[in-house]
């Protein structure tokens, strides 16, 4: 392998996960090489986002079920190959299933808010949409994790599922889609 750490004794259980991290390795190698032509600039990296997300819960799900050391855990966090900010944020009420550290930066938005994923789907007043930076269309707490951007149909029935439970009517979601993007959107599916 390509890292230093590679060649330093690992600790015990490292032999258990070593082909999920490497699967999860190879799958980010091939969204990075993955050919961006028609997708928005932005597009290009909702992949490796959400394959960050995907192996740092597979580390954090497998620590809090005390299948894997603490001495394990911190070796991971240690050498970078778990992302140790990410984790001590899903600690945090509220914050336990956010994809992202980028979306929970104020710095990095308008307003010195949060990203539109953090907004609980009930809650939006106009269409739900991915966010630009990660791809991730709801994290917020109570819509069931984090929703991506293929999950379309997903996030429009957690929405009409939270809105009737308040009392609110469904919005009408098949004719306020953007064509463009919803023809993006098979392409990113296909890929």
């Amino acid at each position: 392998s390509k890292y230093a750490w590679a060649k330093k004794r690992k600790p015990a259980g490292y032999e258990a996960i070593e082909p999920t991290l490497q699967n999860f390795e190879q799958r980010m190698k091939e969204a990075v090489d993955d050919p961006h032509e028609g997708r928005r600039k932005c597009e290009s990296t909702w992949m490796i986002h959400r394959l960050h997300f995907e192996k740092n819960r597979y580390i954090y799900d497998l620590y809090k079920a005390k299948k894997m050391s603490r001495e394990l855990y911190q070796f991971l966090i240690q050498h970078k190959v778990a992302d140790g900010p990410l984790h001590k944020k899903w600690q945090t009420p509220g914050y336990e299933t956010v994809c992202s550290i980028r979306s929970v930066r104020t710095g990095d938005h308008n307003f010195g808010t949060t990203s539109v994923c953090r907004v609980p789907l009930a809650k939006r007043q106009d269409k739900i949409s991915p966010c630009s930076e990660t791809g991730c269309i709801s994290c917020a707490s109570g819509d069931t994790g984090p929703i991506w951007w293929d999950e379309l149909e997903k996030a429009h029935l957690v929405a009409d599922r939270h809105r009737r439970k308040r009392g609110l009517p469904n919005t009408a979601h098949d004719d306020d889609e953007d064509p463009a993007f919803m023809e993006r959107l098979k392409k990113l599916r296909q890929a």
